[in-house]
Order: C-alpha cells, then sequence, then structure tokens
C-alpha cells in the first residue's frame, strides 16, 4: 500500500500508510510513546498545521476544490443528498426534472424533451439511459458538450422545434 497525504505545505507533509503516521519522513509516536498513534491524535495534528498555515497573513486566499468536494458520505455509505451532489446524482435530478415533458421555469412552463430523447437526437450512446435510471456509464459533461455542439448545426427552419419549446408557442391556435 502506498502512503498517503492528508496535509502538504512548503514545510510540513502529514501522511498515512496502514496504521502508521507520518510528519515529513518521521514517524509520529504518542506523546506518551506507549500507546500507538491513531487516528485522534493525527486528525490533531492535521488541525494544528493547517491553523498554522492559515493563520498567516495573506491578501488573497483562492481554494481550488474538485468534482465532489461537497458530498458527504451518509451512514448508508451513500452520498448524503443534504450535502452536495455528485454529477451521478444531477444527471438523475435531470432525467426526471425532464420526464414530464414539460418544464417550468420562473412561472414560464415549456414543452420539453426527455433525457433519453435528448440523448437519441444528439446520438449520444443511447444505453446510457432509460425512462428511469441513468446508467453508471454517462458522462454529464459529455453528454451536455455534444447536445451544445449539436444545438449549433441545427438547421434556421428547425429552430422553430428546438430543444424547448414555450407552452403557449407550442399550443398557439
Amino acid at each position: 500500500m502506498s502512503r498517503k497525504n492528508y496535509f502538504k505545505s512548503g514545510n510540513i507533509t502529514l501522511s498515512k500508510e496502514e496504521n502508521t503516521y507520518y510528519k515529513n519522513e518521521e514517524e509520529l509516536k504518542s506523546e506518551d510513546g506507549k500507546e500507538g498513534y491513531d487516528d485522534l491524535q493525527f486528525d490533531r495534528e492535521i488541525k494544528s498545521a493547517v491553523s498554522g498555515w492559515v493563520n498567516n497573513r495573506f491578501d488573497n486566499i483562492v481554494c481550488l476544490i474538485g468534482a465532489g468536494a461537497s458530498v458527504i458520505t451518509g451512514a448508508d455509505g451513500k452520498p448524503d443528498k443534504n450535502y452536495g451532489h455528485t454529477v451521478q446524482m444531477i444527471a438523475e435530478e435531470i432525467l426526471f426534472s425532464l420526464k414530464s415533458g414539460s418544464y417550468k421555469l420562473d412561472g414560464r412552463e415549456s414543452i420539453v424533451l426527455s433525457l433519453k430523447d435528448l440523448v437519441e437526437m444528439v446520438q449520444y450512446p443511447s444505453e446510457s439511459v432509460t425512462d428511469e435510471k441513468v446508467t453508471d456509464n454517462f458522462n454529464l459533461e459529455d453528454f451536455l458538450s455534444n447536445l451544445l455542439s449539436y444545438e449549433k448545426f441545427v438547421p434556421e427552419c428547425d429552430k422553430k422545434k428546438s430543444l424547448i419549446i414555450p407552452k403557449e408557442l407550442y399550443f398557439k391556435k
């Protein structure tokens, strides 16, 4: 198993490999030297290092966080829907929001295509979406890129049949 870094700054690296904890390249030991070093002590060490780093004088701080950084795992081991969403969860929300064939935004209802219909229209791999489920191999970012590219090339005569049609135009007499 390889060593995993938990905190890294210019002069401090806190890492763990199996049940052994390290500060830089030196193994961390409990303060009394008798008991083994544990997760709680390591968390305190990380907290201290982060506090020391944050207490520097900065004019600006930029924090770059990757996708899924706001996702918290619930007691069942799955992402807790109250704390952030994975891209897969967002795709499922899109699937169910478009499923009815209409969508209301700012008090205006529009006729929309279902996600499955959109997938077929832009010739994205259709097995990635069913009427009830977005499969694990559905890549939302890739699909949206295909959809935006597709929309650029829709002929002017088909613009009326675009992806989203206001309901009042659709039912216009």
